[in-house]
């Protein structure tokens, strides 16, 4: 013991012996405390989220936080933040008719600027920590049979069809269709290549025969821009909604489906798949989930077919077959 003790002295005398030579304080210094504001640290937040995020969510988000939090929160000091400040705000919202997913959207938004305030060292522990997401009300997932889809392609104008065909075929969100530009499209291999996503990860989708012609039909006969951006669907603006979106809205009430939004297409297309007898895992990677984000992807898993144990079991039969040797080995 006594010798442990000496050691302990001996290193301490020289980590000393060492600062004084260095010019170095006896003892580490505390950390300076930021003194930089909510409104102040936004303004970088903001830099650094339009380098992350695609166009269209990075406004939405920039949106919440300047009209919304930043009025909430304007010239406190982030560390004087805390939790109760922040449960207030989120309080504040409902009581003003915000719904629970709106709720949940600026924890989600919060947590991320406070996350980075405190890997920037502003914070020393984030003020989002404990606060939970509240349950939502799930929107069911649409699931039209074969012949409901083919009546609502059939029942839009010529202008909106071979946008929703390819939002059907492909389970592309609208905001990636409508930047979509034929430089990621090859009709010669039959794929669709999304750079621009929410997700911010590029991914390729394989094109059914039925869209892989109508592109083909379309780019053949299309006027080259002579700048900006070659577009597939041009003739559509960039921003969906407007007219647009009110044709869209009668064409489903058409074939009975009054509150279908273009975006549940995109979940057809997940049923599609799942019907299909398509994996979850690839159903996943297809729509761009994250590989973390299983659970988002289960939410089809009620539309598997009422057959699909029979259908793995003849999948792995014929794996097993395949895999034999061609001759049994003797017993």
């Amino acid at each position: 013991m006594g010798r442990t003790i000496i050691q302990a002295a001996e290193q301490y005398a020289a980590e000393v012996t060492r600062r004084v030579k260095a010019g170095l304080p006896f003892e580490d210094e505390p950390p300076t405390r930021s003194d930089i504001t909510f409104d102040k640290f936004l303004t970088i937040h903001l830099k650094h989220l339009e380098a992350e995020h695609q166009t269209s969510t990075f406004k939405n988000e920039r949106s919440r936080l300047n009209s919304v939090a930043l009025p909430a929160f304007k010239g406190l000091v982030l560390a004087d933040i805390e939790r109760a400040d922040v449960e207030e705000f989120l309080a504040d919202r409902v009581a003003d008719g915000a719904s629970k997913a709106t709720r949940n959207r600026y924890v989600a938004i919060l947590s991320v600027m406070f996350q980075r305030a405190k890997d920037f060292g502003h914070i020393e522990e984030t003020p989002m920590l404990g606060i939970k997401w509240v349950p939502e009300q799930e929107r069911p997932v649409p699931a039209l049979s074969v012949e409901e889809q083919n009546a609502l392609i059939a029942a839009l104008s010529d202008r909106l069809r071979d946008l929703m065909l390819a939002a059907l075929d492909t389970g592309c969100r609208m905001g990636d269709l409508l930047n979509l530009e034929w430089q990621d499209v090859s009709t010669g291999q039959g794929l669709l290549t999304v750079r621009k996503s929410k997700s911010a990860r590029t991914r390729t989708i394989p094109l059914p025969h039925r869209l892989r012609d109508r592109l083909k039909e379309i780019r053949d006969s299309r006027v080259v821009p002579m700048s900006g951006p070659d577009r597939v669907f041009a003739h559509i603006s960039a921003k969906w909604g407007g007219k647009d979106g009110a044709a869209f809205k009668c064409a489903a009430a058409k074939i009975g489906y009054p509150d279908l939004r273009p975006h549940d297409l995109r979940h057809q297309a997940a049923v599609n798949l799942v019907r299909a007898g398509v994996p979850l895992p690839d159903i996943g990677r297809w729509l761009g989930h994250s590989p973390n984000s299983l659970m988002v992807t289960m939410r089809y898993a009620q539309h598997a077919p009422g057959n699909a144990a029979e259908v793995a079991l003849t999948l792995l039969e014929t794996r097993i077959r395949e895999a034999a040797p061609s001759t049994a080995p003797s017993l």
